[in-house]
């Protein structure tokens, strides 16, 4: 059996094991305990082997791309006074206006419409270069996921316009300098179904801030305004990462 392959059969148990728990356990006591058993499998088992193919994809799509430079990701300078440099595309994708994969907060494993329920562990305040950190885990040691005043600088210091490129509606983001990278209107996936809703009318990226255990500093936009704001760490958003001169 290979790991693909023990990843599915560890996430039917775990299906198993909620299915019970919610109709055959006839007390809290038997439920709690069953959905204890479940966690534990999650955490000590299926996030593990997960993160683990995760950054075998990464090794292996990090080989393709090496081998054809106009796919590989590039850093841009906007001339901001922070010296932060932005990712011209989002992690996942292999052009600037594709989506990419969608992360929910402090996970560095993709989120799609059949993931785990998410785990409101304990997180810290800012998570940008720790293993919770999905643009370090994925892209390497110097890559992070922007904090919330990396995200306020953008916002502060760039011009904003709505537009497309190669047909994807999204943002583009012109610095100082007048460089710019464009920011697609991504959607989002839902913290209940994982189902992805609002793509081509609103873009959100998570931040490396935590507001609460329970929320995530975000930067969000649609064809009108452009903002930073908290949202529930069980929705999935792309990532755009950053780099420091």
């Amino acid at each position: 059996m290979d790991k693909q392959e023990k990843l599915t059969e560890l996430h039917s148990i775990r299906t198993t094991l909620e299915k019970v728990a919610k109709s055959y356990c006839s007390t809290s006591e038997e439920r709690e305990t069953v959905k204890g058993i479940s966690l534990r499998l999650y955490l000590e088992h299926i996030l593990p082997l997960a993160e683990e193919l995760t950054a075998e994809l990464v090794k292996n799509t990090k080989k393709l791309t090496e081998s054809n430079t106009t796919t590989e990701m590039q850093l841009v300078d906007l001339g901001l006074p922070s010296g932060t440099l932005w990712a011209d595309r989002n992690i996942g994708a292999d052009t600037p206006e594709q989506t990419g994969d969608y992360f929910r907060f402090g996970e560095t494993v993709p989120f799609t419409d059949d993931s785990p329920e998410y785990f409101y562990d304990d997180i810290e305040e800012n998570i940008a270069g720790t293993t919770k950190d999905a643009a370090t885990v994925i892209l390497g040691k110097g890559y992070k996921m922007p904090t919330l005043k990396q995200i306020k600088e953008l916002l502060k210091c760039c011009t904003w316009e709505w537009t497309e490129l190669n047909g994807t509606k999204g943002m583009k983001v012109t610095g100082p300098n007048c460089k710019s990278i464009f920011l697609p209107a991504s959607g989002r996936r839902s913290s209940s179904s994982g189902s992805l809703s609002s793509v081509g009318g609103s873009g959100y990226y998570w931040s490396a801030s935590a507001y609460n255990s329970n929320y995530g500093h975000s930067l969000g936009f649609n064809s009108s305004y452009w903002y930073w704001y908290n949202y529930s760490r069980a929705y999935g958003f792309p990532v755009r990462a950053v780099a420091e001169e």
